[in-house]
């Protein structure tokens, strides 16, 4: 009934919402908070028995669950009221809410686009003063708490994260009499190594590499020098396009339009069991895993670090943090400060920890839950609790349209050899001037 209600609000509101925004768009590119929030002073003393009410999309229920019974039990003057959106309609229905005054406490965020959507219109409460004066330790979000940062302040805490690794077939590297990657493969070995295992043809060829059609796919390599999608000099996103026209043109990963044609998936190609290497996010690693017990995947495998370029460290990615941020508008700050210090710190680490997810806080205690007794599959699970991980994109607003549009489109056009690389980087540029 919730989410009914919900989205029969959508058709009052969504026309005032663009309006707004189409008014708002000039500012809205510098990604800068217009809207006037509230302070972080505690606007009363919290009560003997308080209900935060905290909401989320229901694919993340499960973890946060438990998460919560933790919290509830440490906290015993707090209830948390925990609801969820259904996953594809969770930004919209959540903007919906938090434009018509709902009375929501605690709110997650999928990602940097519907964050720094949110923070810009003031609908995020400015976490600096609340960090400084409860003295949290964010030391161990490493590289990912500079990257939630919108105009140098914090209005989001990461609870868990995506990062990228590089999964490989153990038995195509056997057959091929190859030796395992490393951690400190570079990306001029990952492609030579490609090539060598890459043979035969048609339905037999065995692959060197696969690489997803995601934008990020391909300029993910940049991530790793610590550029990102909207720097002035976009020399390292030029470079990392170029690698994968190499990678296509050396016949040892699937071209791109070939992989958009076949309606290709990392999952299923990885599956058939004729890729060596595949360059994916660590969520497959439960799903490899449920494969194996299933009888869907029959070969050995493991991950390693992804590759890296000659200048940058060993063990260095690129990922997503889902984080969560308190309305401004709350009667009940210092109940959901928190909560949310719990979930993104160290306790909530160990939880979600506990419960398969690569938490955002890592430390060796931490990492120990994550392994368990060491005997979880892959073999060099250990590695993800070592990377430095830098953010895919940053929160400013119309980064959707950045990535999901003004790259995609242009990268398409130089994969599919209608346009050089150096056309397709100087287009960006000029389209996220343009149009963002």
């Amino acid at each position: 009934m919730k989410s009914k209600k919900i989205m029969q609000m959508l058709l009052a509101l969504t026309m005032g919402m663009s309006l707004l925004a189409g008014c708002s768009s000039k500012d809205a590119g510098s990604g800068e908070q217009k809207a006037e929030v509230k302070t972080t002073e505690v606007k009363e003393e919290l009560p003997k028995d308080t209900t935060l009410k905290v909401v989320l999309w229901e694919g993340e229920l499960p973890a946060v669950k438990k998460v919560v019974e933790g919290f509830e039990a440490a906290n015993p003057n707090i209830k948390i009221d925990l609801s969820g959106y259904p996953d594809k309609e969770y930004e919209t229905a959540l903007a919906v809410q938090l434009a018509g005054g709902s009375d929501i406490d605690v709110f997650a965020t999928k990602n940097n686009a519907q964050y720094s959507d949110l923070a810009s219109k003031g609908q995020t409460l400015p976490l600096d003063e609340l960090i400084t004066k409860n003295k949290f330790d964010t030391s161990g979000y490493g590289s990912l708490y500079e990257g939630l940062k919108v105009n140098g302040k914090i209005s989001a805490l990461p609870f868990y994260k995506t990062t990228w690794v590089m999964y490989y077939n153990k038995d195509v590297f056997d057959a091929a009499g190859i030796p395992y990657p490393t951690d400190d493969m570079t990306w001029d070995e990952f492609r030579e190594t490609a090539k060598k295992l890459t043979k035969g043809s048609g339905e037999n060829k065995t692959w060197g590499a696969f690489i997803h059609t995601w934008p990020v796919s391909t300029f993910g390599p940049a991530l790793q020098t610590g550029a990102t999608v909207i720097d002035e000099d976009l020399s390292a996103v030029q470079d990392a396009l170029k690698m994968r026209l190499d990678l296509e043109a050396d016949g040892s990963v699937m071209s791109y339009l070939d992989s958009i044609a076949t309606n290709a998936h990392y999952n299923a190609t990885f599956q058939k069991g004729n890729v060596g290497m595949l360059i994916m996010g660590d969520w497959a690693i439960t799903k490899y895993r449920t494969d194996v017990e299933e009888g869907k995947m029959t070969f050995n495998w493991d991950i390693a670090a992804l590759p890296h370029q000659q200048n940058v460290s060993a063990n260095t990615s690129w990922g997503m943090p889902t984080s969560m941020s308190i309305n401004p508008n709350t009667q009940k700050q210092e109940a959901a400060w928190n909560f949310l210090s719990y979930i993104s710190g160290q306790e909530g680490a160990k939880v979600l920890a506990g419960e398969g997810k690569v938490p955002a806080f890592v430390n060796d205690d931490i990492a120990k839950v994550y392994l368990g007794d060491g005997n979880k599959k892959p073999d060099n699970l250990k590695m993800i609790m070592n990377q430095k991980v830098y953010v895919e994109f940053p929160p400013v607003v119309g980064i959707n349209t950045i990535v999901n549009t003004i790259y995609k489109e242009e990268i398409e056009l130089a994969l599919a050899g209608e346009q050089t690389v150096e056309q397709a980087i100087e287009k960006i540029k000029t389209r996220i001037k343009k149009e963002v």
